[in-house]
C-alpha cells in the first residue's frame, strides 16, 4: 500500500488525466475553431497550475507528469489541421530549375503520404511533420546527380547538436542551393511549422511540453511574415542577409521556453542576432547557448514561478 501522501498524489494524477480527457472531448464536440482554441487555452492554464506538484513536492513523480504531457498533446491533436497563415503552395508547371526541384520534391512528399496521389495538388492538406529529412535528402541526391552545388543543413535547438535541449526532437533540415552565383534556401516542408495546434502562444510555460513552433513567431512580424509567405508559396527564396536573419529568427524564438520570458521580462519576440551570427551558428562555430541561459532553451525543465504569466507580445 502506498503512503497516504503518495496515494493522494496518485489519486490526483488520475483525476488530472480524466479532466484533460474531458477537455479533449469538449474540443471534439465544439462547433467552431474559436471555441476549440479557447478550450485549448484552458488546457494550458490547467497544466501550468498542476505542474508544481510533480516538480516541487514529489520530485520522484516526474515520470507520472509525462502522462499529463501526453494528454495535453492528445488535446492538441483533436484540433483540425488548420494553418495560422495562408498555405497555398505554387503548383504550376516549373519554369526554372529551382521550381523544378521544388515541384518534384513536393510530388514525392505527396505520394509518400498518399500513394494514390497523381500530383502535388493536395499538398496544402498534408501535415509534413517529420518529413524534412526525407525532402532534404531527395534534393541533395538530385543536385548531386546534376552537379548543382548544394548544402544539406541541419539545425537543432540552440544550434548545438550535442545539447539535446529538446530531447532530440527539435531539429529541422533544409537545403541551400547555389545557382548563377546566388544562394537559395529550399524548404519544402516548412508548412509543418504553421499548423495551428503547434502555434498557440499560451502553451509557453508548461514543463516538458513543446514551445510554440517557428510559424507563430514568423507571423508576429511583417518582415518575417513576408519571408514565410514566399517560402510557403514557392518552396524556395533567394538568400540575403535579411532573409537569413528573418528565417532563422523564427526558429531561434521557438527555442526559448517560458522560463526565458519570466526571467527576462522580454515579450518583444525579437532577437539581437544578425545574419553573421547565424552564419556562424550554421557552421557550428558558435551557438545560442553562448548568449542565453541553457535552462531557458528547449523543453522547459521546471514550472514557472507565476503560472498565470501573460505571454502576450508587448
Amino acid at each position: 500500500m502506498l503512503p497516504l501522501e503518495l496515494q493522494i498524489v496518485y489519486d490526483n494524477t488520475i483525476n488530472y488525466i480524466n479532466t484533460l480527457r474531458q477537455y479533449k472531448t469538449k474540443i471534439k464536440n465544439s462547433s467552431t475553431l474559436e471555441e476549440q482554441l479557447d478550450i485549448m487555452k484552458e488546457v494550458y492554464s490547467f497544466a501550468k497550475l498542476i505542474a508544481p506538484m510533480f516538480f516541487e513536492d514529489f520530485k520522484h513523480l516526474k515520470s507520472d507528469y509525462n502522462l499529463i504531457v501526453e494528454e495535453i498533446m492528445n488535446c492538441e491533436f483533436a484540433l483540425p489541421n488548420y494553418y495560422i497563415i495562408e498555405n497555398n503552395p505554387q503548383l504550376t508547371s516549373p519554369l526554372n530549375i529551382l521550381e523544378y526541384i521544388v515541384y518534384i520534391t513536393r510530388d514525392m512528399l505527396v505520394k509518400k503520404v498518399n500513394k494514390n496521389a497523381k500530383n502535388p495538388s493536395c499538398l496544402a492538406d498534408i501535415d509534413l511533420s517529420n518529413k524534412c529529412a526525407v525532402a532534404s535528402r531527395f534534393i541533395t541526391k538530385f543536385c548531386h546527380k546534376y552537379h548543382i552545388p548544394n548544402k544539406r543543413v541541419l539545425i537543432e535547438t540552440g544550434y548545438i547538436k550535442t545539447s539535446r535541449l529538446s530531447n532530440g526532437m527539435g531539429y529541422h533540415y533544409f537545403n541551400i542551393v547555389t545557382l548563377n552565383n546566388h544562394d537559395y534556401l529550399i524548404d519544402c516542408t516548412y508548412s509543418q511549422f504553421f499548423l495551428i495546434r503547434k502555434n498557440i502562444l499560451e502553451c509557453l510555460g508548461i514543463p516538458g511540453h513543446h514551445n510554440p513552433y517557428a510559424g507563430l513567431f514568423m507571423v508576429m512580424d511583417s518582415c518575417r511574415k513576408k519571408v514565410a509567405e514566399e517560402i510557403l508559396e514557392k518552396g524556395y527564396i533567394k538568400i540575403t542577409p535579411d532573409v537569413l536573419k528573418h528565417y532563422l529568427d523564427g526558429f531561434t524564438l521557438s527555442y526559448r521556453n517560458g522560463l526565458y520570458y519570466e526571467c527576462t521580462n522580454d515579450f518583444s519576440y525579437t532577437t539581437n542576432y544578425q545574419d553573421t551570427n547565424y552564419q556562424s551558428f550554421l557552421k557550428r562555430e558558435d551557438n545560442q547557448l553562448n548568449y542565453e541561459n541553457k535552462l531557458h532553451l528547449g523543453l522547459q525543465r521546471y514550472p514557472l514561478n507565476n503560472p498565470n504569466l501573460n505571454f502576450q507580445k508587448r
